[in-house]
């Protein structure tokens, strides 16, 4: 914990032009709370059913019945097969490092593995819970006057990611792990590169470039390059950017994750057999399932579940389609208008981040056609929650008593 909270206060705010700069404010005692009540509070929420049967599935495909995790026979040396792991696909994915994961921890409780591995997920989130805490920490410094109010802020924001609704099938559900292990190298990847920005942080960026190569190999998040390139250049400026080796390496990293992803998705005919059977052109299909993570992120109700069937009604005469385009349209005029004040650029590497990470899962692109599973905006909701982020610290003025009470509803907010 006090790793990582010298991460969060590390970072300079200087690097924004228009930004004032203060010294920060002793944090080290707030955040030790406020990291024991967040990853608390993810443990509380976890933790109930995890030894209940195995999910018929993801689980059974990937765990129970995949001879990468429990070896195809007794004798098999365990390094052996964790070697080979890494020499094929898991059915239409390249994964190997959550499989290893799952084989390691088959072998290692033997009577225990559904709690087990169950729990591990659990942990696993909580640990994500505490790095988007000191990832949006960090970034709100880049973006935002400093003090105590951004670590409040950036907490409440984090915990509401961290106990959404919507969420919770990634790590209580088939196969979230995935999912999981891709954010927690994403979020160190992200706090890397903010400090590979400083003088003399190349090293920082090697840390950054290998947490992402470990992300890739969990799940394929091809849309980093677009969250890079948006955040150097709000940091930077673009000039700087096109000539920025870091955005080049980290572009050719998820280039070849992108083809490997389609090679192998291509080599199971999912691209030409997935979309038989569901309605309407990929564009109103991509449209739709945006409004349904949208609604579901405002509003996790009832109709919360891991999965949406086609709607037969998906089409241009479908209401909802045109809400997800109108989504899109004033996200695209906030993003264009935030981009053109410094102090707002906050707000368009959030929207960024949204949209380079959920495209490849939208069915616009991909083969994730037939899918609307919530588990899919594990990483998306980041960016939405930056943004926001951006805005309420612009909002509160941390040197008054009525920014007190204003940051301390927020946190009220978040924890209701």
């Amino acid at each position: 914990m006090r790793a990582i909270t010298s991460v969060m206060t590390a970072t300079e705010p200087a690097s924004s032009p228009g930004l004032p700069h203060r010294r920060p404010t002793d944090e080290r005692g707030p955040a030790l709370l406020l990291g024991v009540l967040l990853r608390a509070a993810v443990i509380a929420v976890g933790s109930p059913a995890l030894d209940a049967p195995w999910i018929l599935g993801d689980e059974h495909i990937f765990i129970v019945n995949n001879p990468d995790v429990t070896g195809s026979e007794p004798s098999e040396p365990t390094g052996i097969r964790a070697l080979d792991i890494f020499l094929h696909t898991h059915e239409d994915l390249y994964q190997p490092f959550t499989i290893l994961t799952y084989a390691a921890e088959w072998a290692l409780w033997p009577d225990r593995r559904v709690l087990a591995i169950r729990l591990t997920d659990v942990l696993i989130h909580g640990l994500n819970a505490i790095l988007l805490w000191a990832a949006l920490a960090a970034l709100l410094r880049r973006f935002c006057p400093d003090g105590l109010a951004l670590l409040l802020i950036a907490w409440a924001l984090a915990f509401i990611w961290a106990l959404h609704p919507m969420l919770v099938g990634t790590y209580a559900a088939d196969m979230g792990r995935t999912h999981l292990l891709a954010a927690t190298f994403i979020f160190t990847s992200l706090l890397f590169h903010l400090r590979s920005l400083e003088p003399r942080g190349w090293p920082w960026f090697v840390g950054a470039l290998v947490a992402l190569l470990l992300a890739m190999l969990d799940k394929p998040m091809v849309g980093w390059i677009v969250v890079v390139f948006v955040l150097e250049w709000a940091l930077l400026g673009l000039q700087k950017t096109l000539t920025s080796p870091r955005v080049y390496l980290v572009g050719a990293v998820c280039a070849a994750f992108a083809l490997l992803t389609l090679r192998t998705t291509k080599e199971t005919f999912l691209l030409e057999d997935a979309p038989l059977p569901i309605f309407g052109d990929p564009l109103a299909r991509a449209a739709l399932g945006l409004w349904i993570y949208l609604r579901n992120f405002v509003a996790p109700l009832g109709w919360l579940s891991f999965w949406y069937p086609p709607d037969i009604n998906t089409g241009w005469t479908h209401p909802a389609v045109w809400a997800g385009v109108l989504a899109t349209l004033v996200a695209a005029a906030l993003a264009v208008l935030a981009a053109g004040r410094a102090r707002w650029r906050g707000v368009s590497v959030g929207l960024a981040w949204f949209w380079g990470m959920w495209l490849p899962v939208s069915g616009l692109v991909g083969a994730r056609v037939l899918a609307a599973q919530d588990r899919y905006m594990y990483q998306p909701l980041v960016g939405l929650l930056l943004a926001l982020g951006v805005v309420i610290a612009h909002r509160v003025n941390s040197r008054s008593r009525a920014a007190t009470i204003r940051v301390g509803a927020t946190v009220a907010i978040a924890v209701l």
